[in-house]
């Protein structure tokens, strides 16, 4: 896995915090802070570092997330941010696609990475997750690993003798990140089956129209049909009926005449 080392100067960042138990989140987090950027014209070009204060040992109420972007100290603020400050130094700089899948893989690979290259972890300093504006863009991100000045291992780790203090935070976040990522696949596959069941509620819901509601429209159109042509019919018969009662009015009013007459003559 390759990386640079940078040294990292004093910055000055504006940023937002959440305390609780990691997970989504912080995410939310971190896309409320690029709306605030975004609004203030800050987001073109920027850098936003994503920096996890605690470990497992912090209870996870407490857990403190901070996503921070780099700015000007006198730029101005409002109440929904708050002004900080990333200290100097050097740190191993690896950038890596911004998947799930490589971040698990690359916490998995970190502590070996840093024993092969002879390199030891600052516990004074946190992790960096690092998001350039233009790596962004092109699906990648930094995770940033702060070293000691010497930044010599300790011999009882190449040895595999004992493990020190700063193996150990990392084994705590690659157990964080391990139950984060089995707590993802439960929700996929839960979401799966839902998702399931609602293919099969859709399913369901195309044969009742095919099966059912369309039949019952049919039945409803060759009644509404039949009931036109029985209308049709009354109404024929009706007219007949009138017709007949015109003439049977009209024979009536002629033999009366014919009566009168035949009294006249009479």
């Amino acid at each position: 896995m390759d990386f640079i080392i940078e040294q990292l100067p004093v910055q000055s960042t504006i940023y937002m915090r959440r305390t609780g138990a990691y997970g989504s989140e912080n995410y939310k987090l971190m896309a409320a802070l690029k709306e605030w950027a975004i609004r203030k014209g800050l987001y073109e070009d920027s850098v936003i570092y994503g920096i996890a204060h605690d470990n497992e040992k912090t209870p996870p109420e407490k857990c403190r997330y901070d996503v921070c972007l780099v700015a000007a100290a006198d730029c101005p603020v409002d109440d929904s941010v708050q002004r900080g400050e990333i200290p100097s130094g050097k740190y191993a700089v690896f950038t890596i696609l911004h998947t799930a899948e490589a971040v698990q893989e690359f916490w998995a690979s970190i502590i070996q990475v840093l024993q092969n290259e002879g390199l030891q972890f600052d516990t004074t300093r946190p992790i960096l997750e690092r998001y350039k504006h233009g790596l962004v863009e092109d699906g990648k991100c930094e995770f940033c690993i702060p070293l000691t000045d010497g930044y010599t291992l300790n011999e009882n780790i190449v040895g595999g003798h004992e493990m020190t203090e700063d193996t150990k935070y990392i084994l705590d976040k690659l157990e964080s990140m391990d139950k984060k990522m089995e707590s993802m696949d439960k929700k996929m596959e839960s979401m799966d089956k839902k998702l399931e069941e609602v293919q099969k509620e859709v399913r369901s819901t195309q044969l009742t129209l095919e099966n059912e509601t369309n039949k019952n429209i049919q039945i409803i159109a060759e009644g509404h049909y039949d009931l036109t042509r029985t209308l049709d019919e009354a109404l024929k018969v009706e007219n007949e009926k009138e017709m007949l009662l015109i003439r049977v009015n009209r024979l009536e009013n002629e033999l009366r005449k014919l009566k009168e007459r035949i009294e006249d003559i009479a």
